[in-house]
């Protein structure tokens, strides 16, 4: 992957209740929220992937995702930036 490339990362993330919960139900829910962001890579740490999903002609970026590379279950590249 090169910087500019579009990718879709596959992701997961913590969830929760915010309410008053039968607890059976809760024993019984499995739930993790299955997540997905497309936009533009913009590179790796040791910790993330850098996406950002808007891009101007003045060089600069908006709505950059940082998804921690332990919450990473997949990263497809769907397309090519052009040199």
């Amino acid at each position: 992957m090169k910087p500019w490339d579009i990718v879709l990362v596959y992701w997961v993330d913590s969830s929760g209740i915010g309410k008053w919960t039968d607890t059976d139900s809760v024993i019984e829910d499995d739930h993790i929220a299955q997540c997905w962001t497309a936009g533009f890579f913009l590179g790796y740490n040791k910790d993330c992937i850098k996406v950002a999903s808007s891009a101007s002609t003045s060089d600069s970026v908006d709505h950059i995702m940082y998804i921690p590379k332990i919450a990473i279950k997949k990263v497809k590249v769907i397309g090519k930036q052009n040199d």
